[in-house]
């Protein structure tokens, strides 16, 4: 598959970059780190996949820079989205943030203003051009996650669990191929943390989706997760599946080899 990865230079992008080309797809990247503008980016060829990283995420800098920011995180997605449909892409996956919720469920800052705007672009976009039975996907998916009930709240009158079940919904509304999450169970109770595991694992395995899973916990990894990379001060310490993580430190469980590797000044 022909994917485009904006914001490749990114952490998460360079990750993802990284395994997208590791499995075999043809990937290509734009960022700003390399003086490529993507308000003034053009292709010609087809694409299948996006995934919109790319952004200027301080939200100190955006308060100093409104209108830069806005350029590089509104325009910016509009542009992507616009190549999406000239191209003729499956799908474009985009990088939001919490930043839109603010502390009363509306932005407090530009930065999070751009990401909600950006958000109803995708909307509108996917509206006009995209999801077929778009209701119907919303329904569905609403209905397995259990979040029916909170149709009618403002997201500020949303717990931080609910609010975690809301974002996982809005990544599988598409269908995605490839589902990146990030301490997806944080902030939910154990019951409802459990429901959310299964969810996730079922659905990885009915629907054959590759998941990019970042997690501190590791009864959460042990259950997820095929192969597992651990990373300390942002490098590689150790990989490999669970059983030959375990197997290689000496310990009875994945969690007990986290907390030695953590503990450790040693870099393996």
């Amino acid at each position: 598959m022909k994917i485009l990865v904006t914001g490749h230079k990114g952490y998460i992008g360079s990750k993802l970059f990284a395994k997208l080309e590791s499995l075999g797809h043809d990937v290509f990247g734009v960022d700003l780190k390399e003086g490529e503008d993507l308000c003034d980016y053009n292709y010609n060829g087809n694409i299948d996949y996006i995934f919109h990283l790319a952004a200027l995420p301080r939200v100190g800098y955006s308060v100093e820079n409104p209108a830069y920011t806005l350029k590089h995180n509104v325009l910016a997605t509009s542009k992507v989205l616009e190549l999406a449909k000239k191209c003729s892409a499956k799908r474009v996956i985009f990088s939001s943030s919490s930043a839109i919720y603010g502390n009363n469920g509306k932005p407090e800052s530009p930065y999070g203003l751009h990401k909600l705007m950006s958000e109803q672009e995708c909307d509108l976009y996917s509206r006009l051009y995209g999801i077929k039975n778009r209701k119907e996907r919303i329904e569905e998916i609403s209905e397995d996650l259990g979040i029916k009930d909170f149709f009618d709240r403002k997201t500020g009158e949303l717990s931080s669990g609910q609010k975690n079940r809301v974002s996982l919904a809005k990544s599988l509304i598409n269908k995605p191929e490839i589902l990146l999450l990030d301490e997806p169970t944080a902030s939910l109770d154990p019951d409802i943390g459990d429901f959310v595991r299964s969810y996730i694992q079922d659905y990885s395995l009915k629907n054959k989706v590759t998941i990019l899973l970042a997690s501190h916990n590791m009864s959460e990894v042990e259950r997820l997760c095929d192969s597992i990379i651990m990373m300390k001060s942002g490098k590689i310490i150790d990989r490999g599946t669970c059983k030959e993580i375990i197997d290689r430190h000496g310990r009875s469980n994945l969690e007990e080899t986290f907390l030695k590797l953590a503990r450790s000044n040693d870099e393996l």
